[in-house]
């Protein structure tokens, strides 16, 4: 199947949530599991002494993808989240949440006016027995 006009992007990924826990220590008892009853993908293993679990589950009807992360141990989750897209994206930093907006464009040709799907993502941090500090960095 090819679009109209044939450069529209109309397939491309929303972008990409990354989560840096910097250096960790090397992990031992990794498992992971597809649970198709309650469609949650999990991860486990230990690290430092600490079982980590990280679990991930997308729901359709209300647009939203939640990630999950628990230690056995108080205080042993740190780590820096960020939103990339390769293009056409803007990304602030408000109040507990990191915000990417744009607008996905074709390539056009002359004369032709820009066109293409606008998107918007939202990443906000929850914690418990914790904090968050939220603030904006420059892009490369």
């Amino acid at each position: 199947m090819i679009s109209i006009p044939r450069a529209l992007p109309v397939y491309e990924t929303l972008g990409d949530l990354w989560l840096d826990f910097g250096d960790a220590s090397e992990p031992s008892g990794y498992r992971r599991e597809l649970n198709l009853d309650t469609a949650i993908a999990s991860v486990q293993y230990t690290a430092a002494g600490m079982r980590y679990t990280r679990e991930v589950f997308a729901s359709a009807p209300c647009h939203c993808i939640l990630v999950s992360l628990t230690a056995d141990k108080p205080g042993s989750i740190s780590f820096h989240a960020s939103l990339t897209r390769p293009a056409d994206a803007a990304t602030e930093a408000t109040s507990g949440k990191l915000i990417m907006t744009g607008q996905a464009l074709p390539k056009k040709a002359p004369g032709e006016h820009e066109t293409g799907v606008r998107f918007r993502a939202e990443m906000k941090a929850t914690v418990s027995g914790g904090r968050t500090k939220t603030q904006a960095t420059a892009s490369a």
